[in-house]
C-alpha cells in the first residue's frame, strides 16, 4: 500500500513500467519485468532543484539525473553519459509546496539525446489550480538508454504565481539490460585549471581540498566504463585529466581515468575494472596541462556491485552545525544541513532495502576522553533506523549490522544529530548508503 505523507501532505507521482492491471503488485513495491526484458539489477537516482521556482523564469530549464543544483538554460552543462544499456522507470516528482494556481505548471521531462523518450514519454507534469498541486498523474512510461547517449531532464515552468522556497526532487528507477550493474553521474561547475576534487556521485562545485569532496564506498564492486566531458574545450595544447582516487593514494587499481586531449572535450570511455572496495574512499581529481580554462564537467562511470546493491553518495563542505538536528539529502553536494527534514528528503518512487551505512568526516568530534559525539542516522521518513557515531577522535564510522526496507513513497534522508557535548565543526562531511531493490 502506498505509504500517506499525511505530515507533510504531498503527494507524486510514480511512472510505472507495466500494464494498469499490475498496478496493485507495483504499489506493494514489486516490478514484474516483460518476457524478455532486462534482467539487470535495479538501482535509482535522486536529482533536485537547489533554487525555488520563483528563482527561475517561465521556459525550458535542464536539471541533471544525479544530485542538488540550479536549473539553467544550458541543456550541454546538466547532460550525463549513460555507460551500460538499460531502462528508465518509475519518475517520481515531489514539491514541497503547491506550485501555484491556474495557469502555473511545472513538466519534467527525460530526454535523451535532446529528444523525447523512445517507447514512451517519462514525464511528470504538476498542474496548478487542480486540487493537487505537488503531485503528477500515474503514469506507465518506460525509456530505453544505450551506452553512449545523453540523459537529462527538461524543466519546463510556466506562470507567474509560484510560491517562494518551494524546491522540488525527483527519482528515477534505471534498470540495466544484464549483471549487477548501476550508473554513477558526477560533476562540477565552472572547474578551474588547477588541481581540483569532485564528487564520485552526485553535481556541486569542485574544490581544491579533497576532504570535501570524497565519501566512502558502502559496498564492495568494480568501477569501469570511466567517462567525461567538459563543456570548454581545452586548445593550444592544453590539456585535462580526470582521475578516479582511492584514500587519496592515486589511482584505483590499474588507473581508472579520462584524459580530454587539446581539441576535444570528452574522451573514450576507461573500460578498466577498477577496485571499489567498502570502507574505502574515493573521489574523481581533476588535473590540467597548461590553461585550458574554467569548465563544467560532467562524470560517468559503471558500478558493478559484487551484491547486487547500487550506492547513494553524499559529500560536501559543509561546516555543520555543532548543537542542532539537521538534515541532508542523499545525493546533495555544497550545500548546508538545514533543520528542514521535508526540503532535505528525496522521494523514493521505488521500495528498496537500505543496509550498509557509512559516514566520514574531515575534522573529528573531538578530542580523546573528550566525551564529544556526533550521530549520523539514515531516515526513512522521520524514522531513524540505519545509526553510526562519529565519537571522539573517530573520523569515519558505519552501520552494517542492520537493514530497512523502504516503502514507495518514503522520504528518505541522512540526518545528524550532535549531543549535548556539542562536538566540534567539520568542513568535510560524506555519507553514502547501500542498497538493493527486490
Amino acid at each position: 500500500m502506498v505509504k500517506a505523507l499525511s505530515a507533510l501532505v504531498l503527494a507524486v507521482l510514480v511512472c510505472l513500467p507495466v500494464a494498469a492491471a499490475n498496478i496493485a503488485v507495483i504499489l506493494g513495491g514489486g516490478v514484474p519485468d516483460p518476457a524478455g526484458g532486462p534482467t539487470g539489477i535495479k538501482s535509482l537516482q535522486f536529482a533536485a532543484s537547489r533554487n525555488s521556482f520563483t528563482q527561475v523564469t517561465a521556459g525550458n530549464y535542464f536539471l541533471s539525473l544525479s544530485g542538488d543544483e540550479t536549473p539553467t538554460t544550458t541543456r550541454a552543462n546538466h547532460e550525463s553519459e549513460v555507460t551500460v544499456d538499460g531502462v528508465y522507470s518509475r519518475l517520481v516528482g515531489l514539491s514541497t509546496k503547491d506550485i501555484g494556481g491556474s495557469g502555473d505548471n511545472l513538466v519534467v521531462e527525460l530526454l535523451v539525446n535532446g529528444s523525447s523518450c523512445s517507447p514512451d514519454l517519462v514525464k511528470c507534469s504538476i498542474i496548478g489550480d487542480t486540487g493537487d498541486e505537488r503531485s503528477c498523474p500515474l503514469d506507465t512510461d518506460t525509456c530505453d538508454v544505450s551506452a553512449g547517449d545523453a540523459v537529462v531532464y527538461q524543466w519546463d515552468l510556466a506562470g507567474t504565481g509560484h510560491p517562494s522556497s518551494t524546491y522540488a526532487s525527483l527519482s528515477i528507477q534505471f534498470q540495466a539490460d544484464s549483471g549487477n550493474k548501476s550508473l554513477l553521474f558526477s560533476g562540477s561547475t565552472n572547474t578551474s585549471s588547477a588541481d581540483r576534487w569532485i564528487p564520485l556521485q552526485g553535481f556541486g562545485d569542485a574544490e581544491s581540498a579533497i576532504a570535501q569532496r570524497e565519501g566512502p564506498a558502502p559496498l564492495t564492486g568494480s568501477l569501469t566504463d570511466f567517462v567525461c566531458t567538459v563543456e570548454v574545450t581545452p586548445t593550444g595544447g592544453d590539456t585535462r585529466t580526470l582521475e578516479v582516487f582511492e584514500d587519496g593514494a592515486g589511482y584505483v587499481t590499474a588507473g581508472v581515468d579520462c584524459l580530454i586531449a587539446t581539441d576535444t572535450n570528452t574522451c573514450t570511455p576507461d573500460t578498466t575494472l577498477g577496485d571499489y572496495t567498502q570502507g574505502k574512499l574515493y573521489v574523481i581529481k581533476s588535473t590540467s596541462v597548461g590553461n585550458p580554462g574554467a569548465s563544467d564537467i560532467a562524470c560517468s562511470l559503471t558500478l558493478i556491485s559484487d551484491d547486487g546493491g547500487f550506492v547513494f553518495l553524499t559529500a560536501g563542505d559543509e561546516n555543520s552545525n555543532e548543537t542542532a538536528t539537521e538534515y541532508w539529502r542523499p545525493g546533495r553536494n555544497d550545500t548546508n544541513w538545514t533543520d528542514d527534514r521535508p526540503r532535505n528528503s528525496m522521494i523514493a518512487g521505488t521500495a528498496f532495502t537500505a543496509t550498509d551505512f557509512y559516514c566520514e568526516v574531515e575534522t573529528p568530534s573531538g578530542a580523546a576522553s573528550s566525551g564529544k559525539d556526533r550521530a549520523v542516522t539514515f531516515m526513512d521518513d522521520a524514522t531513524g533506523t540505519l545509526t553510526c557515531n562519529l565519537f571522539e577522535t573517530a573520523t569515519q564510522c558505519s552501520e552494517t549490522g542492520q537493514t530497512d526496507s523502504v516503502a514507495v513513497d518514503s522520504l528518505v534522508s541522512f540526518e545528524q544529530n550532535p549531543d549535548a557535548t556539542a562536538p566540534d565543526s567539520t568542513d568535510g562531511f560524506a555519507c553514502s548508503l547501500a542498497a538493493t531493490i527486490p
